[in-house]
């Protein structure tokens, strides 16, 4: 696990050597997630959720943690384009 997390900063990097500010931060389409969007979310969880269940992992023997379920409107970030991010997209093949 501790591998998977200290290679994904250098894959993002990788993946997105070509890619200007300006497409980084453009949906490709209405609705959808851009390249900014997605390292945002993916850093953002690992700081505001990931992170603090491994500290309480490591710190306690038996830790419990919310299992209210997925993120619904009420409490999606801002931020955020809606989820998902168009509907078309779970019948894709």
């Amino acid at each position: 696990m501790l591998a998977r997390l200290t290679t994904a900063p250098g894959m993002l990097r990788e993946l997105t050597t070509d890619v200007t500010g300006e497409q980084a931060a453009k949906p490709p389409a209405p609705g959808e997630w851009s390249i900014a969007d997605v390292v945002r979310h993916l850093v953002e969880g690992d700081r505001d959720t990931f992170l603090p269940r491994l500290r309480r992992m490591v710190a306690e023997t038996r830790p419990v943690f919310d299992t209210t379920g997925p993120a619904t409107p009420a409490t999606w970030p801002r931020w955020l384009p809606p989820w998902p991010p168009r509907a078309s997209r779970s019948s894709r093949s």
